[in-house]
C-alpha cells in the first residue's frame, strides 16, 4: 500500500483539531476529552512537525551536498502554498 501525507496546521491542542470530532474522538480512534479540558496535546498525538532543513558546510562531499539539498528541496515542496 503505498503511503500519503495530510498537512494541515498544528494545533496548540485538541479543542482546535481539524481530526477530532464533535463528540471527543479523535481520528486515531481515541477519547480526547481529557485533553480538551486540560487545554493540552497527547502524547500519542499522530500530527508532528515537518523536519528541520539541513545545512551542509562540507560542499566538498558531494554525496552529503546532494543528499542535503534534496531534503531541503523536499521540505520546500510541502510548504507550499496549494503544496
Amino acid at each position: 500500500m503505498s503511503k500519503g501525507i495530510i498537512m494541515v496546521d498544528i494545533p496548540a491542542d485538541c479543542r482546535d483539531c481539524l481530526l477530532r470530532s464533535l463528540a471527543d474522538d479523535c481520528i486515531v480512534g481515541r477519547n480526547v476529552m481529557e485533553y480538551r479540558h486540560n487545554k493540552s496535546k497527547p502524547d500519542w498525538c499522530p500530527i508532528r512537525a515537518l523536519p528541520d532543513k539541513f545545512e551542509s558546510n562540507n560542499r566538498n562531499a558531494h554525496e552529503d551536498f546532494d543528499y542535503v539539498c534534496g531534503w531541503n528541496d523536499c521540505i520546500d515542496e510541502l510548504l507550499k502554498d496549494g503544496g
